[in-house]
């Protein structure tokens, strides 16, 4: 029997050995780590390295060994941690997804087609404050026709924040409640705040609890700059520069249009495009702007612009057109040669086409060679030129579309040349051009 029991004694100890072996290999297995040398800058003493390398380990998730080995030459220092292997993974909390509408369906009473509920829908959806989400439902005998909307989620309210905080007041010494009563009371109100019936004491010291109101931060406005523009009164003799003036009976807007210019102009004023009716039969006021008296009083001392006025013996000759300086003194000398007269060497423009007249002296005239036209003064139309007697000359006339015409312009052009209209006339160009033959 003894023999027995030391069998079942020794199988029993080496079954406990087995199982201590498996448990520690099992440990060792699901307990992995590694050690790392982490940079911690200067370590100029123990107690620097004490703090430098426990916030390192902080850094890496690890434990710091509590020793650490200096660079040779250098105060900077590593030192020795033990992180987990492999190295957990900080993974960022998923967002939150979107908060999605909630979906209904609302009554369209009855929508005939595609393009009748591309309409109504998004009034609908309109109406209930949402969106059209594009679905729809035909009207049947039983069901009338529905449109599908999307409400949108209202937004989270924010927690009120609290408009009062509790604090605790040095009260020095209080004895009992009696004294608490009377003495946080007093705290209270030097506080400005009320007593929550909270008090208590530490060996010599005591505190009553009262709760205060919480001032609201309160940003600054900036002040508002506001650009102040000087008020400039008008003269006396600036005002009632605008007056209304009788205009007799007006029946509309377009007898106005019509009617106030021509008032104005009669009283040298400009109409404002304004008017009304005053009284009966339509009588109207059309308002009229009229200048500052100052500057009517400075227009009349203001000396009045010189023109040149030609005298007895200098006429402008209508000279056809004339674009610049360089062509005047090409044609004038020959329009003067054609006059009789001689070139003073003025010309200007009297048109917004070109057209131009050239100052011409007459009784001074100098026996000038005679010299042909440009192709531009005379161009064979139809047939050549018949050559003019002694005492006739032709003399561009402008332009003449017809007989009708010529018979009006070519007397006015012989007048002014002191001479008189012979009946002929001719086309010189294409695009009518014509001249007049005058007997001198």
């Amino acid at each position: 029997m003894k023999k027995t029991n030391t069998r079942a004694s020794s199988m029993g100890k080496s079954a406990l050995f087995a199982s201590l072996v498996i448990a520690g290999v099992s440990t060792a297995s699901t307990v992995q780590a590694k050690t790392i040398n982490v940079e911690a800058g200067p370590l100029f003493s123990k107690f620097f390295a004490d703090i430098r390398c426990k916030r390192a380990a902080q850094k890496v998730r690890g434990q710091w060994t509590g020793r650490y080995t200096l660079k040779p030459g250098s105060l900077d220092g590593h030192c020795q941690i033990v992180v987990p292997d492999p190295v957990v993974k900080i993974i960022a909390p998923p967002k939150p997804a979107p908060r999605q509408g909630q979906l209904i369906k609302v009554n369209a009473q009855q929508l005939w087609n595609q393009q009748h509920a591309n309409q109504r829908c998004p009034q609908i959806a309109k109406e209930k404050g949402g969106r059209w989400t594009g679905k729809w439902s035909a009207k049947t005998a039983q069901v009338p026709s529905f449109c599908q909307i999307e409400i949108k989620p209202r937004k989270a309210v924010q927690p009120v924040r609290p408009t009062y905080k509790t604090i605790k007041v040095q009260a020095g010494k209080i004895w009992n409640q009696p004294h608490a009563n009377k003495r946080c009371l007093q705290l209270a109100q030097q506080n400005k705040g009320t007593w929550t019936k909270r008090w208590s004491s530490v060996g010599e010291r005591s505190t009553c609890e009262i709760k205060v109101l919480v001032k609201p931060v309160v940003k600054p406005i900036p002040p508002r700059v506001v650009a102040i523009k000087p008020v400039v009164k008008p003269s006396r003799q600036d005002r009632n520069t605008v007056r209304e003036v009788s205009a007799g009976g007006i029946w509309d807007a377009t007898q106005a249009n019509r009617k106030c210019p021509l008032i104005a102009q009669q009283t040298n004023g400009t109409w404002t495009g304004k008017w009304r009716k005053v009284g009966a039969n339509n009588a109207a006021v059309c308002e009229v702007r009229y200048q500052p008296l100052r500057k009517v009083q400075a227009a009349q001392a203001a000396p009045a612009p010189v023109h040149h006025v030609p005298s007895k013996s200098t006429r402008e000759v209508d000279s056809g057109y004339i674009w610049d300086a360089n062509q005047a003194n090409s044609k004038c000398p020959l329009y003067a040669a054609q006059n009789n007269g001689t070139w003073t060497g003025k010309w200007r423009k009297v048109s917004t086409n070109n057209r131009a007249v050239c100052e011409v002296e007459f009784g001074t005239a100098q026996q000038l060679p005679v010299v042909t036209a440009a192709p531009t003064t005379y161009v064979n139309f139809t047939a050549p030129a018949p050559v003019p007697t002694r005492n006739t000359r032709e003399v561009d006339s402008g332009y003449i579309w017809d007989a009708n015409q010529a018979n009006t312009k070519c007397p006015l052009y012989a007048a002014q040349n002191n001479g008189t209209w012979t009946g002929k006339w001719r086309k010189v160009s294409t695009d009518n051009r014509a001249v007049c033959e005058v007997r001198f």
